[in-house]
């Protein structure tokens, strides 16, 4: 096991993994809502699509604030972790990795 402090994040990285993290379960809610939709077309209330579009644009609202919440965490964890102490990770190697990793040694 060797230890690994995160001494900084990037920020653009920050927030399109968390945009990807929450479009996945906004897109299932998305498919679900498009179907609720429909089934409402389906019993003659043309009303009922209309609450497709609002719901969409909600969701899509609902991951850029996450984002840009993933942002702010991160800009403060990159301002206060030179002087509180950065994030430790115990992260075990496999045999192939750790061969790969090691300088190679010039024999004369």
């Amino acid at each position: 096991m060797q230890k690994v402090e995160i001494k900084e994040f990037g920020l653009m990285s920050v927030f399109k993994f968390v945009l990807i993290l929450f479009s996945i379960p906004a897109l299932l809610m998305g498919v679900i809502i498009f179907f609720i939709s429909l089934t409402g077309v389906v019993q003659g209330s043309i009303g009922e699509i209309f609450i497709f579009i609002p719901a969409i644009i909600m969701l899509v609202v609902y991951a850029v604030i996450h984002g840009l919440l993933a942002v702010l965490f991160a800009l403060v964890y990159n301002k206060f972790s030179p002087k509180v102490g950065a994030l430790e990770l115990k992260v075990s190697l496999n045999e192939k990795e750790n061969i790969s990793q090691q300088p190679e040694v010039e024999q004369s």
